[in-house]
């Protein structure tokens, strides 16, 4: 992947699985990217510099507030995390708040902190009664530092987000919560599972395995990309590696939570 883009995958990949846990049909994760309000002097768009990532699953309870507290959380390590993944998005972002609503009892509690830069990684937190009727959480990813750039296009940011959350597109059985980008206001939406459905399952190719092991050499499952025409070449590459992995000895129960591990940078 683009590296600058880990922080967005980040916080999508966290988004999903809230969802899975609530275990609802109408799960969707809403990206809006904010745009610098200073126009470019050639007509072209202008750089994104936050993004804002909404989710309706269950929210920020007391154990994912652990679980997000600790140094090195082991609680979502059955579903494929690592455990410091959203350590990244304050290396490409000034700012990380989370603005959450989830279900505590019989009522539901507001949660809002931010992430922070020195010892201690929650901050400015505070929790208050809510009046929703229903959990959600906010993820902000403010500011994106300097030196690190962002592709303006949308379609290009959605073709990248989805080669790198593609096994919970294309997993049997899963389906993969709603996943929308666009501009701050909503205008210019590309769903991601629509992007999969019409530019990409045709470029995605099935290869049985007439054995359990197999080599698969660097040179021959990378190669450079260098523009928008490589994309199938690329996507074929990380199939190969996606279909291979799902037809290995005991992978009967591996999810699309336990995936995230390509994600990686």
């Amino acid at each position: 992947m683009r590296i600058r883009h880990t922080a967005i995958v980040e916080v999508v990949v966290n988004a999903i699985q809230a969802i899975d846990a609530k275990a609802v049909s109408n799960g969707q994760v809403l990206i809006r990217a904010y745009r610098s309000a200073q126009l470019e002097t050639d007509g072209s768009l202008p750089d994104i510099l936050s993004f804002e990532i909404e989710d309706n699953g269950i929210g920020f309870t007391d154990e994912n507030r652990d679980s997000f507290d600790t140094l090195y959380s082991d609680f979502k390590i059955r579903d494929g995390g690592k455990g410091f993944g959203r350590f990244t998005c304050l290396k490409y972002f000034d700012r990380l708040q989370v603005e959450s609503d989830y279900l505590k009892g019989d009522g539901y509690i507001h949660r809002s902190f931010r992430m922070g830069k020195g010892k201690e990684i929650i901050v400015d937190e505070s929790n208050v009664p809510s009046t929703v009727s229903d959990s959600k959480t906010v993820v902000r990813l403010d500011w994106l530092r300097t030196g690190k750039s962002i592709d303006k296009r949308l379609d290009t940011v959605a073709r990248i987000l989805v080669e790198k959350l593609l096994p919970y597109f294309i997993t049997s059985d899963y389906s993969c919560p709603r996943i929308v980008l666009s501009e701050a206001d909503g205008s210019d939406a590309v769903v991601l599972n629509d992007f999969v459905s019409n530019q990409i399952s045709s470029v995605i190719q099935e290869i049985p395995l007439t054995r359990e092991s197999f080599e698969l050499k660097a040179g021959e499952a990378t190669r450079p990309r260098h523009d928008f025409a490589d994309r199938n070449a690329s996507l074929m590459n990380f199939q190969v590696t996606t279909v291979f992995s799902a037809n290995a000895p005991n992978a009967s129960n591996t999810t699309p939570a336990a995936m995230p591990a390509n994600v990686s940078a």
